[in-house]
């Protein structure tokens, strides 16, 4: 903007000067506190894409650049703040960072400066979109780190403590045999879901870092779905869970075999920890048209409301307790979506509230 100002005399000057800025800039006419646009450069045309009967005065450049109400009004506080702030302090700039709406790019983070030369004002914006989403993303990524080492330390602890105890009482003659056998029975699906959140905090950290490399073969998901049963056939007892299969015989599907097996234990885990006692868990595997198979688990639980399945697929860290008050880091809808994705296969969820809650992979 100084050099704009120490190098040109007249308007016409200035604005063949400004056609060739590498930046957008926007040049307009003060008139008792009024700003008139008066010219747009040619990387404002095609960066930011408004045309001058668009943005003709400021405030139709805040109706276009701002279209959400409430985020127009802090920005327009915030831009006369900075605006004041600069004539009380005997400057002739401002600056403020926004994201401003383009006509055809999408929403853009902008670091926008303005200087004023007498009656004329001319506002530059610089693309820090990059920048201002890779901190975002760094911001949410250690948020999400700290809140996963939270709920690691609580629930590594828990188990480790209860298996203390029990030695320190076994050892002590202070518990019989039988009492041991019961403790041993829910010490055993307490461990079963901390190796489950251990994997699932692993399988977080490499899907982010990008570590995880898709090997896919033609395989049978029947047998997988058979041993899921067998793994966590003390979690099921506990809570009285009845399994029905409805399998068809000789699928074979293409995909990644130990990715699937990530993801398809994830499903069942939470259909078991979302089920009430004595409820019922499906698990389906069956051939459609145009050789694609659906492998399903469906369950008849607490299910989620819409408000609760959006917060599941968000970027934040969501956990909701299960019907046993079971814990978790909720990673595991979301490690299965993206595994899906990963994987080339379709992933969709449904869910009512109390009704329970059917999730569907599709492989082609």
């Amino acid at each position: 903007m100084e050099l704009i100002q120490e190098a040109l005399e007249d308007i016409g000057d200035k604005i063949r000067f400004v056609e060739f800025i590498p930046c957008p800039v926007l040049l307009s006419q003060i008139k008792d506190d009024q700003y008139q646009t008066l010219y747009l450069n040619r990387s404002f045309r095609e960066m930011i894409g408004y045309e001058i009967k668009e943005i003709s005065t400021i405030e139709e450049w805040f109706l276009q650049a701002y279209p959400d109400d409430n985020y127009r009004k802090e920005i327009k506080a915030d831009w006369w703040a900075e605006i004041h702030h600069a004539k009380r302090s005997g400057k002739s700039n401002a600056s403020l960072k926004a994201k401003i709406k383009t006509k055809y790019n999408g929403k853009k983070w902008l670091n926008i400066r303005s200087a004023e030369f007498g009656e004329l004002s001319a506002v530059s914006f610089q693309d820090i979109d990059d920048l201002e989403t890779l901190n975002s993303e760094l911001t949410r990524t250690n948020s999400t780190k700290t809140q996963l080492l939270s709920i690691l330390a609580h629930d590594l602890r828990t188990p480790l403590i209860q298996i203390i105890s029990l030695i320190s009482l076994f050892k002590n003659a202070e518990i019989g045999a039988a009492d041991l056998y019961l403790h041993l029975s829910k010490l055993n699906i307490q461990t079963h879901l901390t190796i489950d959140l251990i994997d699932n905090t692993l399988n977080w950290v490499k899907a982010n870092a990008k570590n995880i490399i898709v090997t896919k073969i033609s395989f049978s998901p029947n047998g997988i779905l058979h041993e899921l049963i067998q793994l966590y056939n003390d979690y099921l007892k506990t809570k009285f869970i009845q399994i029905e299969m409805n399998l068809d015989e000789g699928i074979i599907i293409f995909g990644d075999r130990e990715i699937f097996k990530v993801i398809i234990r994830n499903l069942f885990v939470n259909a078991i920890k979302f089920s009430k006692p004595g409820g019922k868990i499906i698990l389906g595997a069956k051939k459609l048209p145009e050789k694609k198979y659906q492998i399903s688990v469906s369950d008849a639980g607490i299910g989620m409301t819409p408000e609760e399945l959006k917060r599941v697929f968000s970027k934040e860290s969501f956990s909701s307790p299960g019907t046993f008050n079971e814990t978790g880091a909720g990673l595991g809808i979301k490690l299965c979506r993206d595994f899906a994705k990963l994987t080339g296969a379709e992933f969709w969820l449904d869910s009512e509230k109390q009704k329970g809650t059917s999730v569907n992979l599709i492989f082609s």
